[in-house]
């Protein structure tokens, strides 16, 4: 289970994007971690897909508890890491279907849709850590609409 270091909240006014983005890293690198791991497996079949889902289901259903509670001060990356957390989520489920249904000779390939997932992630995250400007400001309107 990922541990979110949750000693620095207190300076969450001073920087709240920043601050979120640290606490999210446990989570990103976990479900980088379970997939990676998938990807990188040579075998395939029920055994492997089974495996697979038992980390990806454990790593996307910590991202998504720990990102109910912690959704993050701009709207529109708080959507876009939900909506790659649920990715995750069901592709996982999906893997779980693979693990109990199909036979080691026919799996389905669910492990391009894994790749992509991935990605998805990267790219939110670099864009988050990189458009940190961008979201502050949206933050700051955000706040000031309220």
């Amino acid at each position: 289970m990922v541990q979110s270091d949750g000693e620095h909240q207190s300076n969450s006014d001073a920087d709240p994007l920043g601050q979120w983005l640290t606490w999210a890293k446990p989570w990103i690198v976990a479900l980088s971690a379970a997939a990676f791991e998938a990807l990188g497996t040579e075998t395939r079949g029920a055994l492997h897909a089974q495996v697979t889902a038992e980390k990806l289901v454990s790593a996307a259903l910590q991202a998504r508890e720990w990102q109910f509670g912690n959704p993050g001060p701009v709207q529109v990356i708080a959507d876009e890491f939900a909506g790659i957390f649920n990715t995750f989520t069901a592709l996982a489920d999906e893997y779980v279907v693979v693990a109990e249904f199909t036979s080691d000779d026919d799996p389905p390939d669910l492990d391009g849709r894994l790749e992509r997932a991935v990605l998805a992630l990267y790219e939110a995250e670099h864009a988050a850590e990189h458009g940190e400007d961008f979201f502050r400001k949206v933050y700051i309107n955000e706040q000031g609409e309220q």
